[in-house]
């Protein structure tokens, strides 16, 4: 198709790929997940084409947005449909080789070695307690005046820095929880209420916080590796449960997306439903131009998220003249609204990998994607392997699943690693 798309028009390659990408969806579920949908896949999957196939069901006129709206314009003038055409298939090249990637570590026999969990360490829990408590009123004190106005009053300069420590604090509380509940044997809601009510009534109280202010984006970020965790350490959640969980999510989620910044709920369209996903499915196409004009990083941009792992040492780097290129979601802002503000139209998955290796960075990495998190999966659930490092890696994939199709490639390197270390040091210094 990718050949032949001079001669096959929009819509035709929309409806092709998007029954292709669906039947592959389905038929992994079925294979590789009919134990339990709560997984990685399901929710990236959702994201990913509702990002990928949005567009096109929304009207040029309906964008949201001001720099959407010119990126779009932009579009129309000097590519027509090309790069929107070349958009969706490349997209839909990444999926399948997500999928397929996931579907590997099934083919091969590996020997996993299981991680039991033999009794509780309470003292971990309560160090990381201690750690949320603290962060969260640091947040309160410098952020959070700041936070619940983002979305009413659009500022220029936006920073959140400690809602981030805050979050990977919280987190490691909620995993250390989790495993203290199963060493306990706990496999009831009732049971695991009555002996954490400090983790129900704080989850709660959180995802108020977030919903009420407009952030869904912290709201959905701990929702489903709470879930996760819940599933796969206390109780299984059926698949009804869990589809009925992701369609009255997403309706939820539309209505604060339309209603946060004062404004009425509206949507009688289905693009009208779409249009949160905008931005990121105009940001493909505009890649896909940009790489035409301008060639690719060769994952220059992607240099700072990975040296950020290490504490220090990007900024170090930086300081001694480090040449880097900007990531993707700047380099697409600035292209078209150049404010400076510190909120901006985001990116594509499929776009930000064009941009830095092109196609074959699409099908390699998202290959390499897919082949992870299933991995991780299968330690877990088929392995037994209940390692506190495997289940920070998983929780925090989950917690960027919804997310990622519209954030760069590596935006969970700098989470995972700074949570494994905290989890590291402090269970050393408690053990010792």
């Amino acid at each position: 198709m990718c050949f032949f798309q001079n001669v096959l028009s929009l819509a035709t390659i929309t409806y092709i790929t998007l029954f292709i990408n669906v039947v592959g969806l389905v038929w992994f579920l079925e294979k590789y997940r009919k134990d339990n949908i709560v997984c990685f896949e399901l929710f990236f999957s959702i994201v990913f084409l509702l990002v990928t196939y949005s567009l096109f069901f929304i009207t040029p006129g309906k964008i949201v947005g001001w720099g959407a709206t010119m990126a779009v314009d932009y579009l129309s003038y000097t590519g027509d449909t090309y790069y929107y055409k070349l958009a969706t298939l490349y997209s839909s090249l990444g999926y399948l080789a997500f999928l397929l990637g996931a579907s590997q570590p099934y083919n091969n026999r590996v020997y996993i070695e299981s991680y039991g969990i033999h009794r509780c360490n309470k003292r971990i829990e309560n160090t990381f307690l201690v750690f949320s408590i603290a962060t969260f009123l640091l947040f309160l004190i410098f952020d959070y005046k700041e936070f619940i106005s983002l979305y009413q009053d659009t500022p220029d300069a936006y920073s959140t820095s400690y809602v981030l420590w805050f979050s990977m604090m919280y987190l490691n509380y909620l995993i250390c929880v989790f495993l203290n509940a199963r060493s306990a044997k706990i496999t009831s809601i009732k049971k695991f209420v009555k002996q954490y009510p400090i983790c129900v009534i704080s989850f709660i109280l959180l995802e108020l916080l977030y919903l009420s202010s407009g952030h869904r984006t912290q709201a959905i970020g701990l929702f489903l590796p709470f879930i996760f965790l819940f599933s796969y350490c206390i109780k299984k959640l059926s698949d009804k449960t869990i589809l009925t969980l992701c369609v009255v999510g997403f309706f939820v989620l539309v209505i604060i997306g339309q209603t946060r910044a004062g404004n009425g709920f509206n949507a009688t369209t289905l693009g009208e439903f779409l249009i949160d996903f905008s931005g990121a499915s105009v940001a493909t196409p505009f890649f896909l131009q940009y790489v035409s004009d301008n060639g690719i990083t060769f994952g220059s941009n992607y240099l700072i998220k990975i040296l950020g792992a290490i504490p220090f040492l990007a900024g170090f780097c930086l300081s001694i003249g480090l040449k880097v290129e900007p990531d993707s979601f700047v380099t697409y802002t600035d292209f078209f609204m150049s404010t400076g503000s510190g909120i901006g139209m985001g990116t594509s998955l499929i776009g930000d990998l064009y941009y830095s290796f092109g196609l074959p960075g699409i099908v390699v990495l998202m290959f390499i994607l897919g082949y992870i998190v299933s991995t991780l999966f299968k330690k877990i659930v088929y392995g037994g392997n209940y390692s506190p490092y495997i289940l920070i890696c998983i929780a925090v994939l989950m917690s960027q699943s919804y997310f990622m199709p519209r954030n760069d490639y590596f935006s969970f390197i700098r989470l995972i690693a700074f949570q494994c270390l905290f989890y590291y040091i402090v269970s050393h210094i408690i053990h010792k």
